[in-house]
């Protein structure tokens, strides 16, 4: 049911004690070896050889990274030929692990100078070429290189895989598009796992094209390219089965979009799916596989000039893959025990409706700044106006001296002095502010002496008598009070 099976999993040597530093290790669990084992090496081979002359790819699963000399590429070169040969693969699915820092000045994908790019690059032809044309070479990759490598900063820490794949790009039987994370779109907005944009947004730099660098990268051809689909369990939730197969609609037939599609597209000629590891979907009843193989037959029915799905001798349409981990037994196909390799999240590039979002922005970005413009010029002449017509303020000169109508403070003096002083009487001067007429508070002080002479001249009291005795009055108060004392008297300071 599956046309390409990855085995998992050889990983890098890198401990330079071991003889094979640089280069990688398999080490299956297999009989008589590896007491745990479930088959012999013997049938494990069988099976490898069973599937392949099926028309299959049964290919090696390398998490392999960048060597940092050319004796390290050697020996990469070395120990995967040699596991290649003991085993019987036809093809290599090279999964990412790391990311190898460019050199300065690396910029251009077309042209690597990074030693340990260019050199993997020479390995990996070197492989093939070993092999020839039908050995199947996978790269399974996340989104980060073709998400975060637009500048020639970001390209110089995210892009190390990218002058890879263009080089190895007519080499390269499936380009594998891992996920785990929710994807971006050109705006950098999130598209979310639980929508079928996701899947059109995971597809849409490799089948569209991006910018990597500065430098237009140019885009895949659909029938290199798969998806790492997300596995599900429908007795549980049959929504990620709905929401793959619209998304897939959007993407080889521009049918059921909702906001994404890609630029260039449908591309009814996609290599297909691979499920995260056939034993967890069996697991389940083989939802992916029952749902999937039908749908690409029935895509490669409807679409005659569809190419292959694989690079193989059987030249079979466009049909799921697998990436699957383990062993195999002689009897059945192959048994899995591992899981996908990561991903990250994906970006999308220029839409088909691009062109009424530039005329949509604009149209509204442009009245606004429009209207601004008119309202600082009209804010500036308004300004200008009221600065011009503002009223000449009227000054008023204020006599700042104390009023001859308030009472003056009395310096500090002997007993004798101070009484003296009750004798004197005021003088009369008329206000410079009233010309001459009585203030409010004269007034009514004019009022209230006015009703004490009236009520003296009631009871027979004269004026000079009262002023007289309370003279006489003062002076023995004072006496009394202050005696011979020479200190002045406390100062208060009052409100009027």
């Amino acid at each position: 049911m599956y046309d390409v099976i990855n085995v998992f999993l050889a990983t890098v040597d890198d401990d330079p004690a071991r003889p094979t530093h640089g280069g990688i290790i398999f080490q299956p669990c297999l009989l008589p070896l590896c007491a745990d084992g479930r088959v012999h090496e013997d049938e494990f081979i069988a099976a490898i050889k069973q599937q392949i002359s099926k028309g299959k790819l049964v290919q090696l699963c390398i998490q392999w990274n960048f060597g940092v000399d050319d004796a390290a590429q050697a020996k990469f070169v070395e120990t995967v030929t040699a596991v290649v040969d003991k085993y019987g693969f036809n093809g290599l699915e090279m999964m990412e692990f790391g990311f190898q820092l460019l050199d300065e000045g690396d910029g251009d994908f077309r042209q690597p100078t990074t030693p340990s790019v260019v050199n993997f690059i020479s390995c990996m032809r070197k492989i093939k070429a070993k092999y020839g044309p039908n050995f199947g070479l996978t790269f399974s990759l996340s989104q980060r290189p073709f998400q975060f490598s637009s500048d020639a900063y970001a390209y110089r820490y995210n892009g190390s895989y990218l002058p890879v794949i263009h080089a190895l790009r007519d080499d390269i039987s499936t380009l594998g598009l891992t996920h785990n994370t929710d994807t971006l779109d050109d705006t950098g907005a999130p598209v979310p796992q639980d929508t079928s944009d996701y899947w059109v947004a995971l597809a849409d730099k490799p089948l569209g094209g991006f910018i990597a660098a500065g430098i237009p990268f140019p885009p895949f051809d659909a029938s290199k390219v798969a998806l790492n689909a997300a596995l599900w369990d429908p007795r549980v939730d049959d929504a990620p089965r709905a929401r793959l197969e619209k998304g897939l609609d959007c993407i080889t037939k521009g049918t059921g979009c909702n906001a994404l599609r890609i630029k260039g597209g449908p591309f009814p000629a996609l290599l297909g799916v691979s499920a995260g590891y056939i034993q967890a979907d069996e697991l389940v009843g083989g939802p992916f596989r029952t749902v999937m193989r039908p749908y690409f037959d029935a895509l490669a029915a409807s679409s005659p000039s569809t190419k292959p799905a694989s690079t193989n001798s059987a030249g079979t349409s466009p049909t799921p893959i697998a990436n699957t981990t383990g062993s195999t037994s002689p009897s059945t196909s192959v048994s899995t025990t591992s899981s996908t390799s990561p991903s990250t999240s994906v970006s999308t590039a220029d839409r088909p409706h691009e062109n009424f979002h530039s005329k949509l922005i604009p149209a509204i970005v442009v009245p606004i700044v429009v209207l601004l413009i008119i309202a600082l010029v009209l804010g500036f002449f308004v300004r200008r106006y009221r600065r011009s017509h503002r009223p000449t303020p009227q000054f008023r000169v204020v006599d700042l001296h104390m009023s001859p109508y308030a009472p003056p403070i009395q310096p500090w003096t002997h007993t004798g002095a101070y009484t003296s002083t009750l004798n004197q009487p005021k003088p009369t001067v008329p206000s410079p502010a009233t010309d001459g007429l009585p203030t409010t508070r004269a007034s009514r002080e004019l009022d209230r002496l006015a009703a004490l002479h009236s009520e003296m001249n009631r009871v027979g009291l004269s004026v000079d008598a009262l002023q007289a005795s309370l003279s006489r009055l003062g002076a023995a108060d004072t006496a009394s009070e202050t005696g011979a004392s020479d200190m002045p008297p406390p100062t208060y300071i009052t409100s009027r």
